[in-house]
């Protein structure tokens, strides 16, 4: 099947429209912003822009640049914008002074998104073609090995412990991932079931350790390749993503139920009046159950103001931003570049190699930066923002969030390319 779709990323037939349907967003916003920043209605009307330029850039690349930029400007934007209607009980997580945070937030948003689309400039594309006959028998046979390859290594990292190679295993691991992408882009035979199968696993390891967010990543990661190989119309498009949306948010009430019979030891949930009492087999069905029931409470009206303030304070990296924002360099000093080239350090080296590089959790940069000390066991971070802030200030921290996001739009570029 040719395809005529147009060949330049940026450059748009439709891209007069968008920026209507933005800028109509960002002013029919202004209820909503008028009390908190400005920054708000853009930050609407770069939504908007992205989400209906995801559609049309799928046609020729795996969106992957949207998903980055939808991701930041929710956490960095919409989730803090909505914290304010909707706050945290524990005040700890409150952002004091809106008007400065999103001085820094708003334009170190945009930033990201230009950054990401400065990568697309002069990238032209040619249309595909769709034909089972011209696959490269080497590549699928290739495709195949990573999926049972990673597939072996996800169940045996189960109960293996490997030290400093746990995750270098882990990243193998995810070649399963890979596979089921390059095998949908294909349109190999089969890429459904394997998808079916890696997904299945996913759901199963997630639920037995009660933690989800690989799960929310690679779904996300996967609806890009699909949008990208089965080009869905508009419509579906758009159901696909409220479905996604709608379902974290689901899945982050849900999730808190299960994490208290795993980890809080009372290995029993209530779900629809019933106790169900938790084992090592059960543990999908219960998630799934879960699940169904936080659904029921959306149309039920069974989500409280403070309930829904705490799921919001779950996607909402703003109040760590704050939080550096007041403590850089009042009472710390920049770090100058410290923390990205010590991270950059630890990247290249293997624990093997390095036994004494920085530990992965952020809790020392966040008792330094943020003057927060997380919960045990709690694995939280300054955020890139919030990092490039405490290296480099006010305009640092701006055009640094800018100079990330076009080193990794390059790398995307080099593969699409």
């Amino acid at each position: 099947m040719n395809d005529k779709a147009p060949r330049s990323f940026l450059a748009s037939p439709q891209a007069a429209w968008m920026l209507a349907i933005g800028i109509i967003a960002g002013l029919a916003s202004f209820p909503l912003w008028r009390g908190v920043s400005p920054w708000g209605g853009c930050l609407a009307m770069l939504v908007v822009l992205v989400t209906l330029h995801m559609l049309y850039a799928s046609r020729l690349v795996v969106p992957f640049p949207h998903i980055a930029i939808l991701i930041c400007t929710l956490q960095y934007g919409l989730a803090p914008w909505a914290a304010h209607y909707l706050p945290a009980q524990n005040a700890e997580y409150h952002i004091k002074n809106l008007t400065q945070y999103f001085a820094y937030a708003g334009p170190a948003t945009l930033a990201i998104a230009l950054g990401w689309a400065l990568i697309c400039v002069r990238l032209h594309l040619s249309g595909r073609t769709a034909s089972g006959s011209r696959m490269n028998p080497a590549l699928v046979r290739d495709l195949h090995l990573m999926f049972w390859g990673g597939i072996l290594l996800k169940v045996a990292l189960g109960s293996s412990g490997l030290g400093g190679l746990a995750f270098f295993f882990l990243l193998l691991a995810n070649l399963r991932f890979i596979s089921v992408m390059g095998l949908m882009i294909l349109g190999a035979p089969g890429w459904r079931w394997r998808l079916a199968l890696v997904m299945f696993l996913e759901i199963v390891t997630s639920a037995g350790s009660g933690m989800f967010h690989e799960f929310v990543l690679w779904s996300l990661g996967l609806f890009a390749v699909y949008a990208f190989a089965r080009r869905p119309p508009l419509p579906m498009f758009l159901g696909c993503l409220a479905v996604i949306g709608v379902g974290v948010f689901l899945l982050n009430d849900a999730k808190w139920q299960l994490r208290e019979a795993i980890w809080g030891g009372t290995e029993e949930v209530v779900v629809f009046g019933k106790n169900i009492e938790v084992t090592s087999w059960n543990r999908p069905l219960v998630a799934g159950l879960c699940l169904v029931q936080s659904g029921t409470k959306a149309f039920s009206g069974g989500y409280s103001r403070e309930s829904m303030g705490d799921m919001v304070m779950r996607f909402n990296q703003g109040w760590i931003i704050e939080r550096i924002l007041q403590h850089v360099p009042e009472e710390q000093p920049y770090a100058h570049g410290e923390t990205v080239i010590s991270a950059f350090k630890a990247a290249l080296l293997p624990r093997v190699f390095a036994p004494n590089k920085a530990i992965a959790g952020g809790r020392f940069l966040m008792e330094r930066y943020a003057d927060y000390t997380p919960f045990e066991d709690t694995s939280m971070n300054l955020g890139f923002a919030g990092e490039m802030y405490a290296n480099f200030g006010y305009r640092g921290g701006i055009v640094g969030c800018g100079i990330y996001a076009l080193i990794l739009g390059l790398l995307f570029r080099w593969v699409a390319v």
